[in-house]
C-alpha cells in the first residue's frame, strides 16, 4: 500500500515524496503521512480497502442487485438518509 500512496501524491501533487510513514490502519484500510519538499510539504493520505466487484467479475450483478435492495429498503421519495454526526478536525503542520 506505501506504493499506492507514493503514486497518490504524484499523481496529485506532481512530486516524489520525500518520505511515506505509516500511520496506522485498521479493517477501512491505512492512513500514510506524505513528506515532500514542495508545498504542501505534509500530506495525510487515506487508502481505503475496497473488495467490490468490477463490472465483469462473477458476483457483480448480485452485488449490485444488493445495493439496489438496500436503496429501496432505506430510502424515502428517491432519497437516501444517513443520520451520522462526522467531526473533523484539522490542522496546519508546521
Amino acid at each position: 500500500m506505501q506504493q499506492i500512496a507514493e503514486a497518490i501524491v504524484n499523481r496529485y501533487f506532481r512530486t516524489n515524496p520525500q518520505k511515506i510513514t505509516s500511520l496506522g490502519g485498521g479493517w477501512y484500510g491505512r492512513v500514510f503521512l506524505a513528506e515532500m519538499t514542495d508545498e504542501p510539504t505534509k500530506v495525510i493520505i487515506k487508502i481505503h480497502l475496497d473488495d467490490n466487484p468490477l463490472p465483469n467479475d462473477p458476483g457483480y450483478d448480485a452485488h449490485i442487485a444488493a445495493l439496489n435492495a438496500a436503496f429501496d429498503r432505506d430510502s424515502v421519495n428517491g432519497l437516501l438518509r444517513c443520520d451520522r454526526v462526522t467531526k473533523v478536525y484539522s490542522e496546519r503542520i508546521e
